[in-house]
């Protein structure tokens, strides 16, 4: 039986003195992070990925994650480096020497469902190239921004030679598997959602609903 892994995606972490001012729900408080962090060390199933390439993924997430010797994926809007409240472009590099691994998230985190094939293209090779160039090694995985996708966009990052994809619809995958869902953490959870969310079964009635969504979005093409 193929081995089954549990996606999590973070977005911003909230340090005590920041504000929650735009950032929707998918933001979590430091403390609350740290605690889901300390939950989830021990096991070797839980895959933890990041998306936008937010600024605290280096002043509080890295130290996190090295402090229990984790390491996780980053998914960087290769156009939001540099602007207020995101990476340094320098940063990039520090994730990837620190051992985390670094793809993509588009150059300006637009649907890439509502992009002509032009639009998509260079959302996808642009930003990979610039953050090839940034981090020094290769970026070879992809997160679709807001888990829009269709089986254009599906199509477009295999031809341009992704090994594997991410999307929302978790929260559990194969590891084997070249599309991964993933469970989008978010400011409502806490260490016991997060645990019930991996207890979610691959099968039943659940496991179907999700099941079809993810077949519905892979095969459309509007």
């Amino acid at each position: 039986m193929a081995r089954c892994v549990h996606n999590i995606v973070f977005h911003r972490i909230i340090e005590p003195d920041q504000g929650t001012a735009g950032e929707g729900r998918f933001w979590m408080f430091q403390d609350r992070f740290e605690s889901v962090l300390d939950l989830i060390a021990s096991r070797d199933d839980i895959v933890l990925t990041f998306d936008d390439g937010n600024d605290t993924d280096v002043s509080v997430v890295l130290p996190a994650l090295l402090k229990r010797g984790l390491t996780a994926k980053f998914f960087i809007s290769a156009g939001k480096l540099g602007q207020a409240g995101y990476l340094q472009p320098s940063e990039v590099k520090t994730l990837a020497e620190a051992g985390m691994t670094i793809g993509t998230h588009g150059v300006q985190h637009v649907s890439w469902r509502q992009l002509s094939r032009e639009e998509l293209i260079y959302e996808i090779e642009h930003s990979r190239d610039v953050l090839q160039e940034l981090a020094a090694r290769a970026v070879t995985e992809a997160a679709m921004p807001s888990g829009q996708y269709n089986q254009r966009v599906l199509g477009i990052l295999r031809r341009a030679g992704f090994r594997r994809t991410y999307t929302v619809d978790g929260p559990w995958a194969r590891a084997s598997d070249w599309l991964q869902p993933r469970f989008p953490a978010s400011c409502l959870d806490t260490s016991e959602t997060i645990r019930r969310a991996l207890r979610v079964p691959r099968y039943g009635l659940d496991g179907a609903v999700r099941a079809g969504k993810r077949w519905m979005k892979r095969y459309r093409w509007w």
